[in-house]
């Protein structure tokens, strides 16, 4: 569109899959303006998503912490995401499930997400929620990190993972 971003990867047409790797937030700024605030709120409310509060602006409520959501709110939602208790369409589900996955390995698989919350230029909290499989297994799990800098999804990623891979060898 001709918009400047600040990561290469985000200069480029998207799909959900890109999107949710490279964490392009202008994708999910036009989405959430196609869904619309009202229906927005409702799907928040659906799925019970800590807070459900969307603040003054549709475009940063993710992103400044006005969207507020505690670890084990977030393992809740990884379970009834992963057991379709919303009654989501199975397309879609799928197609969320897949934008998700990580990496796998024989009857191993890690699915996640990072997420950072930025307040005055610094990254402040850092979240990486998913869940493993294995041999026919699922593991939930949520991380959030918290500091004056540096508190990053990635940072909560790498510390997550060094942990998994102490608990399931498989994932190294």
């Amino acid at each position: 569109n001709g918009t400047s971003y600040p990561f290469e990867e985000w200069e480029q047409d998207q799909t959900l899959q890109t999107a949710m790797e490279s964490s392009v937030n202008w994708y999910f700024q036009d989405l959430d303006a196609h869904i619309g605030r009202s229906k927005l709120q409702t799907y928040l409310k659906k799925i019970h998503y800590g807070n459900q509060s969307i603040g003054t602006d549709l475009s940063s409520y993710w992103l400044d912490g006005e969207l507020k959501i505690s670890p084990m709110e977030q393992v809740n939602l990884m379970i009834a995401l992963y057991h379709n208790d919303f009654g989501f369409h199975e397309k879609n589900l799928y197609a969320v499930k897949q934008s998700l996955a990580l990496s796998a390995s024989g009857q191993t698989a890690l699915y996640g997400k990072t997420g950072t919350i930025m307040e005055e230029g610094k990254n402040t909290s850092g979240w990486f929620v998913g869940y493993v499989e294995v041999s026919g297994h699922t593991y939930y799990f949520a991380a959030n990190i918290q500091g004056k800098s540096h508190a990053s999804g990635s940072q909560a990623a790498k510390i997550t993972e060094t942990v998994l891979a102490k608990l399931i060898p498989s994932l190294s």
